[in-house]
């Protein structure tokens, strides 16, 4: 490699794989649809970026091995999805996240008038008050003769 932190990512990288497999703990490091590897979590147990794993030519074709290998020992499973399919659950994922910002929109909002309700009730009851003040100061004025 002509890059020396290049080859120094690698040797992370291989020491890292080494330790999985002497601890067998690769179940840590599966992606959330258990087809391959989360490469985020690797990076970062390696201490460089995922970006080191998809551009470092070395760390592909040993992260390739290394799944090639988890998927013979079941510890992966093969995607069997077609391509249709892949795009349905990225879209239903999105349509997912869109759904949840919309809810949120609505709580703020909804919490928000529930708000300014009970200000107003506060301030009718308040106002609700005075009248009454005013009516028996109106009905002493009408005893009296004042007015």
């Amino acid at each position: 490699m002509a890059n020396p932190q290049a080859e120094v990512n690698y040797q992370k990288f291989i020491t890292f794989v080494r330790e999985r497999e002497s601890e067998g703990d690769w179940e840590d490091y599966r992606s959330r649809d258990n087809h391959s590897l989360n490469k985020q979590a690797i990076a970062k147990e390696c201490g460089f970026d995922r970006k080191r794993i998809n551009e470092n030519s070395k760390i592909i074709e040993k992260f390739d091995e290394v799944v090639t290998d988890l998927l013979k020992k079941g510890i992966l499973t093969k995607d069997s999805r077609t391509g249709t399919d892949k795009v349905s659950e990225k879209s239903a994922a999105i349509s997912n996240s869109v759904g949840k910002k919309t809810l949120k929109f609505a709580q703020e909002c909804n919490a928000a008038l529930e708000q300014e309700l009970r200000e107003t009730k506060i301030q009718l009851q308040k106002t609700e008050e005075k009248l009454k003040h005013l009516e028996v100061i109106e009905s002493y004025m009408m005893e009296t003769g004042r007015l």
